[in-house]
């Protein structure tokens, strides 16, 4: 199975106010690796794609394998399943050869028309053996009776650095907001986050936060005038 390595060291910039390694720092990586290893195989973003998914696992129980300021940290990616439309991204994140932290994201196939289409042929002959996934999508886009009743809003203002090449919010966007989210709950760690994405954020919506809290974590959703794009 074809695996694309590289290294990088945690900068100042990713880290946290204690030096740690933050979530949205993370999903940057996931984005930044991904592109190098479609360049490897000669073939640049590989497609137009947009995510629909990103889940981020904690697995350093001992917080001495949690990545800190001026660490190297070693990274693996391979495509871990292809389904119609879609194709999931695994990335693997090391420090001192034990992983520390495992993700997987799911990148929907688009047209230049930028409707949903059948994934790039390259896929399935880079990655055989690649498993099928699936596109149906696990959070729910409105708030439950129960989970108003704990609701705390707040406003997250889109700053022009947030927009990317397809002229909206770039997907660790999301990650900012979840940080933000996660220190307001008063949470300084995480075992899993996992936030979908249902529709793009423009840099002239209003962006309101709704979250709430339980004993176990934390649910929340990001609005874009009005209407759910995210939920986390």
């Amino acid at each position: 199975m074809r695996i694309y390595r590289s290294k990088r060291r945690v900068r100042v910039g990713d880290c946290d106010s204690k030096g740690r390694l933050r979530v949205d720092a993370i999903a940057r990586y996931l984005q930044d690796i991904g592109y190098d290893d479609t360049n490897d195989l000669g073939l640049g973003d590989g497609g137009r794609w947009v995510a629909r998914s990103i889940e981020i696992e904690n697995l350093a129980k001992d917080s001495k394998l949690w990545p800190i300021r001026n660490e190297i940290v070693s990274l693996e990616t391979f495509c871990g399943g292809i389904g119609k439309v879609i194709a999931q991204r695994n990335v693997d994140i090391f420090l001192s050869d034990k992983k520390s932290i495992q993700t997987k994201t799911l990148w929907v196939s688009l047209d230049e028309n930028y409707k949903p289409t059948v994934v790039p042929s390259w896929l399935k002959q880079t990655y055989p053996e690649a498993i099928n996934v699936s596109s149906k999508r696990i959070l729910a886009t409105q708030v439950t009776e129960k989970e108003l009743q704990s609701i705390i809003s707040f406003q997250f203002n889109l700053r022009q650095s947030d927009i990317d090449i397809n002229l909206h919010a770039n997907n660790s966007f999301a990650f900012d907001v979840l940080f933000e989210a996660s220190q307001l709950c008063g949470y300084e760690n995480f075992s899993r986050t996992y936030i979908e994405y249902h529709a793009a954020i423009g840099l002239d919506d209003e962006v309101t936060v709704l979250v709430s809290k339980d004993e176990t974590g934390f649910a929340a959703w990001i609005k874009a005038s009005n209407d759910v794009a995210c939920s986390m």
